[in-house]
């Protein structure tokens, strides 16, 4: 029901839930846009990603190696197989130079350029001369090393890497080796020939796209492998986010299957655990509230540690009520119409204390005594308290119409209301305490219930007086009583109505709770 005053509904006593259901204690909400239990990258897929990136960082590295390893060996092999064939064809050189027989020369050079992989061949002299060749000549006179005979044709094989291009076509890679041809330590000649290096360039570009094509499929079923991987992990998880939630939401009886042996389902049975305990810990607080209030329950429950004897000093109201004639009418009742009154009037008393922020101190009998202010503060306290007496004054005359047109005897409440310093807090002794309050503001108000008379409100004109209260609620002079206790006679006050808009909202109500009334 909103206060217009404070432009704001008054707060109330939640009880607690029954299991499943989510308890009276606030719970702090989650930032704004911020959703703690739906991971926006999931488990499996960074693990997918992660084993992708190592298979690939693994397989960068394991294929670097192996790139230089083979080129390494195929140069190697290459300068091996090349340094022979250089030296077999200086031998077979040997005599045809020797003799001056060119023809044969020609024949050895064109047969060696026949050979796969030989781009070409050459035969020169001691004067580094070239008596024949055939095919590329890195010494001619548009090749790399055109007209640098002298500083190649030397007493040693010589090596020569080399790339030629000639005009409108591709680049070519070839190496030569160059062989002297010795007779009894004297060189006579130098053998040339020239090899492709394509075939080498070929094997390096086969062997990378095969280790990229491994790559490739090791990243793919290591991605595979490590997405079910992943699900099979994070499922768990995933259950142990929806039971997080359920408890955030209150419902502590969930609980989770678990089979599993490793730690996930050492933290399953341990959140069960835990789920237990906290349903078990609200099914205590759910009953504590319905001995001693919702709001002492919480009190108590928050602050076990600090439980003592003893009260403070607050402001409060406090109502009295009790039912008009009840020991006359209970003489013609069976003990289950009386409890069935009792507990009528117990929950209109309850629900109409925690409409106006107030909570049931005590059930007396036929009577109850409410508090507005303790244990919680409000501000408001004395207006919700005769705001409270109204409704209850209004509940029961609906309540009485429905009661006549059933053909049952009308049950009024008698009410007296007062506002001051009361001493709050837990009464009693270590092994027996309640929490209320005393003073002789409680006094006063239990002197005014026993003065009112049936269907009334009793206030006392100093209450009537606190600010704010004339312009809220309908009031008249009533009379002036001399009160046990007190030396000088009190004026007080009948409150007979509240004023707009608190009348329209506590009709609403009031409508609204015999609705519900009718639906039980």
């Amino acid at each position: 029901m909103t206060d217009p005053a404070t432009g704001s509904r008054p707060l109330a006593s939640v009880p607690l839930p029954t299991a499943g259901q989510p308890s009276g204690r606030e719970h702090t909400a989650a930032p704004a846009g911020e959703d703690l239990c739906r991971p926006k990258i999931s488990v499996a897929l960074k693990l997918a990603v992660l084993i992708a990136a190592i298979v690939t960082l693994g397989m960068i590295a394991l294929g670097g190696l192996i790139i230089q390893s083979q080129t390494h060996l195929l140069n190697r092999q290459m300068h091996t197989f090349g340094r022979l064939v250089a030296g077999q064809m200086a031998q077979s050189a040997k005599e045809p130079l020797l003799a001056g027989d060119i023809l044969l020369l020609q024949v050895l050079t064109s047969n060696l350029k026949g050979t796969d992989g030989v781009l070409g061949t050459a035969i020169y002299n001691e004067r580094s001369q070239m008596l024949t060749s055939a095919g590329f000549n890195p010494f001619q006179s548009n090749g790399p090393y055109a007209g640098r005979e002298s500083d190649y044709l030397g007493d040693h094989l010589t090596t020569l890497r080399w790339r030629w291009q000639a005009s409108g076509r591709d680049p070519m890679d070839g190496i030569s080796f160059i062989s002297p041809i010795t007779f009894e330590g004297i060189i006579a000649g130098h053998a040339l020939i020239s090899f492709s290096l394509e075939t080498t360039q070929a094997a390096i570009q086969e062997s990378i796209r095969s280790i990229m094509a491994v790559t490739v499929t090791l990243i793919l079923f290591g991605g595979i492998v490590s997405w079910f991987m992943g699900k099979r992990i994070s499922r768990p998880i995933s259950v142990l986010v929806d039971a997080s939630r359920a408890i955030g939401d209150g419902r502590f009886d969930v609980q989770m299957s678990n089979r599993r042996q490793d730690e996930i389902g050492h933290l399953m049975r341990a959140f069960n655990s835990m789920a237990r305990g906290l349903l078990e810990k609200a099914q205590v607080e759910q009953a504590l509230s319905r001995y001693v209030g919702p709001e002492v329950s919480r009190q108590i429950l928050d602050n076990l540690d600090k439980v003592e004897i003893g009260g403070q000093p607050v402001e409060a109201s406090v109502l009295f009520v009790d039912i008009v004639g009840f020991t006359a009418k209970a003489e013609n009742m069976s003990p289950e119409e009386v409890a069935e009154l009792l507990n009528r009037f117990y929950a209109n008393v309850s629900h109409a204390a925690t409409l106006y922020n107030g909570s049931v101190d005590k059930y007396i009998g036929d009577g109850a005594m409410l508090v507005f202010g303790a244990p919680r503060r409000d501000d408001n306290h004395a207006f919700h308290a005769i705001a409270c007496a109204v409704y209850l004054q209004h509940l029961a005359r609906a309540v009485n119409e429905r009661r006549l047109a059933e053909g049952r005897f009308p049950v009024f409440y008698r009410i007296g209301v007062n506002t001051g310093q009361v001493l709050a807090g837990s009464m009693g002794s270590k092994e027996h305490m309640q929490y209320t309050v005393v003073g002789d503001a409680v006094n006063l108000a239990s002197r005014l219930c026993t003065a009112a008379g049936s269907d009334q409100i009793i206030i006392t004109e100093e209450m009537y007086n606190q600010p704010g209260i004339p312009s809220k609620i309908a009031a008249r002079p009533y009379q002036r009583i001399k009160v046990r206790g007190k030396s000088e006679p009190i004026d007080i006050w009948e409150v007979t109505d509240l004023r707009e808009p608190y009348r329209t909202m506590m009709d609403q109500e009031i409508t609204g709770w015999m609705e519900k009334e009718l639906e039980a």
